[in-house]
């Protein structure tokens, strides 16, 4: 399946973070500050300097052992095909059983970030020469990486400051190819241009709908009285309205939990919002919502317009590299008529193989889009507004 190109050049934002190459020795420092043992990248050769969140920080011309601090992280990873690159991994990893079940040599790799805690004595002992950094594990142990000379990124300086989320997320996928180098960053543009393409032909087609053609919708995470929405200020607000619908719980207050961007809502809040339609995380959610006698006369209840988020390498819904197929998710689930041209079944295909590097089977399909047993992918998006 080919996207359509478009011609498009990386953002700014992109663009700013494009490495400058500098001649260094091979005593060269992996960071911009701090002492101790350097990596074998540096000490082979060229290096980099990144213009990172962190600081300037010196990053080898190619990373080839790397440590993730986060499951976006390592995600991020897999999807510029980098799976023989890592070397130490974070605890959230092991719990995606499907994903751990698509790569299992990582489960060979030690863990070494769990919780807010650092293995270094196991970390040093698998020499990565490249950590990305996840900020819930503290400046101590951020100061323990650069005393170390073990070149430590997080994200491109400026990023939660420049464009909307949905912008922000590609930018970041350019970064950390950028920030690896070799066939990572060949794989990053390649992911660019066509998530900004999927943009643009999605945006093309809803930018002009009336806003009373426009389906009200509420997502959901959470189930029975720990219910979640999005309150706003999430991605999937964005992807709401590019989708050409809109987010009938925007603006909600109360407690946060979950998920960044979501608020604790009791049943009374939702029906009171009374969505057309519910874009959900799981099938536990659609099935608590479905067997509330209290949400019997939800729209959405009715009319059987309750829809399940796909879930895997991570939740489609947040901030992970799949918003490039989620995009699709949320234009067809919402305008399924609009976007009865698109194949959402072999355009995951192509993204995993092309991207993750393996094959889809017919059981995959099923997991990814909760099918019972009889249904198509395009089964999904049955949506019809009363």
């Amino acid at each position: 399946m080919a996207l359509r190109e478009l011609g498009t050049s990386l953002s700014a934002l992109a663009l700013a973070a494009l490495l400058t190459l500098t001649a260094c020795g091979a005593g060269g420092p992996a960071t911009s500050s701090g002492s101790g043992s350097t990596p074998a990248a540096s000490q082979s050769g060229a290096t980099r300097v990144v213009d990172d969140e962190l600081g300037q920080i010196t990053v080898p011309a190619e990373s080839k052992r790397i440590a993730t601090t986060a499951p976006a992280y390592t995600t991020a990873v897999l999807l510029l095909s980098g799976a023989d690159k890592l070397v130490a991994l974070e605890d959230n990893y092991g719990k995606n059983e499907w994903i751990k079940g698509k790569y299992p040599q990582l489960a060979k790799l030690p863990v070494v970030f769990s919780g807010n805690e650092v293995n270094m004595e196991e970390l040093t002992k698998q020499d990565p020469d490249l950590v990305i950094y996840a900020s819930r594990y503290g400046e101590n142990n951020l100061k323990q990486l650069q005393d170390l000379g073990i070149a430590t990124v997080s994200s491109p300086k400026g990023s939660d400051k420049q464009g909307n989320k949905i912008d922000q997320l590609r930018a970041r996928q350019v970064y950390l190819g950028e920030v690896i180098g070799g066939v990572q960053l060949d794989k990053a543009k390649k992911y660019s241009e066509e998530y900004l393409a999927i943009r643009s032909e999605i945006e093309a087609k809803t930018a002009g709908i009336p806003e009373t053609e426009r389906p009200t919708v509420v997502q959901l995470s959470g189930a029975g009285d720990s219910l979640q929405a999005n309150n706003g200020s999430a991605i999937g607000q964005e992807l709401i309205t590019l989708a050409g619908g809109v987010n009938a719980g925007a603006g909600a207050t109360g407690e946060s939990k979950g998920p960044s961007g979501q608020t604790k809502i009791d049943p009374e809040q939702l029906l009171s919002w009374n969505p057309e339609l519910l874009l959900v995380d799981s099938t536990k959610i659609r099935d608590s919502i479905k067997s509330d006698p209290v949400l019997s006369g939800l729209k959405a209840v009715q009319n059987n317009n309750i829809i399940v988020i796909p879930n895997g390498a991570m939740a489609w819904a947040y901030n992970g590299p799949e918003e490039y197929l989620n995009m699709y998710f949320f234009a067809k689930a919402v305008h399924p008529e609009l976007f009865k041209d698109i194949d959402m079944e072999a355009r995951t295909k192509a993204f995993y193989k092309e991207y993750f590097g393996f094959d889809l089977t017919d059981d995959d399909v099923k997991h990814l889009f909760n099918l019972t047993d009889g249904q198509g992918v395009e089964d999904v998006f049955s949506f019809q507004r009363s």
